[in-house]
């Protein structure tokens, strides 16, 4: 349904000879929990089904057809990339990075700043089995590696290219701890470290 809905939005805009002259993006503002680390819905913790959305743009005669691009990025780049691509990479209004070098040049997906997510505790709003309903979370997608870290549980690390369904925690191996503290660092440089509490520490 939603993709025949998109099809009419479309061929409307190529029927009133607007096509060429719009830039269409396709995306969401979070995925949903079905059952994932029983979980259900949303806004209950930071995992790899509730940050993973689509985002699809299209803008014939101005953006290449076809191309996919494989670089984890956040939703903050759309204002930058937007008036990036309409205004002929002249814009200086929003924080970026404009996501348009990512299709125009060859760029490594590992140079690409890891995408922020953050989320508020959810005390009032959710069963007790969710990990926002203890505090607050932030997280960050690199080409590899996602990042979590609870105030009150401490850190998780996922390899989600290899372990899309983020079932093995690798945050207490010898290697991930040192990515775990790359990662706080890049959180602190950020500024979005928690102001009231540290992670919990490792006592193993």
């Amino acid at each position: 349904y939603l993709d025949d809905q998109i099809g009419n939005l479309l061929a409307e805009l190529r029927s009133r000879g607007l096509e060429e002259n719009t830039l269409v993006i396709l995306t969401a503002d979070h995925g949903e929990s079905l059952g994932d680390h029983g979980l259900q819905g949303h806004t209950n913790a930071l995992y790899w089904e509730l940050l993973h959305v689509p985002l699809v743009m299209r803008w014939p005669g101005h953006l290449p057809a076809g191309k996919r691009v494989p670089t984890p990025v956040s939703m903050a780049s759309l204002p930058a990339t937007i008036l990036d691509v309409v205004d002929d990479g002249q814009q200086n209004v929003f924080p970026g990075p404009s996501l348009a070098p990512l299709w125009k040049e060859a760029r490594s997906t590992a140079d690409w700043p890891a995408a922020l997510g953050e989320l508020t505790m959810h005390h009032h709003a959710l069963p007790s089995t969710a990990p926002s309903y203890y505090g607050a979370m932030k997280s960050l997608v690199h080409a590899r590696w996602h990042f979590i870290v609870h105030e009150k549980f401490g850190p998780q690390l996922f390899d989600w290219v290899d372990d899309p369904r983020e079932l093995h925690d690798q945050a207490k191996t010898d290697a991930g701890r040192m990515l775990v503290q790359e990662f706080m660092k890049t959180l602190q440089e950020l500024g979005a470290t928690f102001a009231s509490s540290a992670p919990a520490k490792d006592k193993d």
